[in-house]
């Protein structure tokens, strides 16, 4: 449920109290009212309450799961339920239906996705996980080349024709490692991150793939940011204005946040 719903008069937002509709000149009270959502008519106003559009719920609740989009669909992969690990992936299409593919092969959390071309990438997790699955736009999955290193808490991006997965480690290294699959899943391992590093976080800018902060196997935090263009060429751009892990990062216009 939304807290109020709000209509424009003279530029100026309003919150709706009460809600009504011009029938045959005269106002109705509005009973019921729907937004249309991918093509769904959602409801949106009931008896005097507003609400977002909502969706089904994920099959299975779960923490420490992944998510990416390939072709018409969102993907939300693997996670932690309140006891162990979930393979389970559900998909939601352009009208928020939810499905249920193929699992993922192995069942894992603090795993990371990403997109190339026709196929979304889960790749690594808890365990530690060296496995990648790919989902394709019809939601089919294979398995390509496993990742050089097995690792959770590891990044992804995508730049160019190249999907990366970057730093991440287990309960006692943590690597440099940075794996690149192209459009046919084929893998290559470019140069290494400057700093061996765990809980970073990636995005992409223009024609170049951000991978900022992160964690040392002690504990201690880095404001290193790597940047690799689209040939997999890496450069060390400023660093963050303050050492951090578990952070987050996306793009806007022309900046990477």
């Amino acid at each position: 449920m939304s807290k109020g719903a709000y209509i424009g008069v003279d530029g100026v937002a309003r919150k709706i109290k009460k809600g009504y509709i011009g029938v045959d000149g005269i106002a109705r009270k509005i009973k019921k009212a729907y937004i249309g959502i991918g093509g769904v008519a959602r409801p949106c106003f009931s008896s005097g309450a507003e609400y977002y559009g909502t969706i089904t719920p994920l099959s299975v609740a779960r923490s420490s799961l992944s998510a990416t989009t390939v072709g018409d669909y969102a993907l939300f992969g693997g996670g932690e339920p309140s006891k162990g690990a979930s393979s389970t992936v559900d998909a939601y299409d352009k009208s928020l239906t939810r499905t249920t593919p193929t699992e993922l092969s192995v069942a894992r959390y603090r795993l990371s996705a990403t997109t190339i071309g026709d196929y979304a990438l889960f790749g690594g997790g808890s365990g530690a996980s060296s496995t990648v699955d790919a989902y394709d736009t019809s939601l089919t999955r294979t398995i390509p080349t496993e990742l050089s290193v097995a690792r959770y808490w590891l990044s992804a991006t995508t730049i160019g024709d190249y999907a990366l997965f970057g730093g991440g480690g287990t309960l006692s290294i943590v690597y440099t490692t940075v794996d690149a699959y192209n459009k046919s899943l084929t893998r290559t391992i470019p140069t290494e991150l400057s700093v061996a590093r765990q809980l970073l976080s990636a995005t992409t800018i223009g024609d170049y793939a951000l991978f900022g902060g992160g964690e040392t196997s002690e504990g201690g935090d880095y404001s290193t940011v790597d940047a690799y263009d689209t040939s997999l060429t890496r450069t060390t751009p400023t660093e963050l204005s303050v050492a951090r892990s578990s952070l987050s990062a996306t793009t806007v216009g022309d900046y990477a946040l």
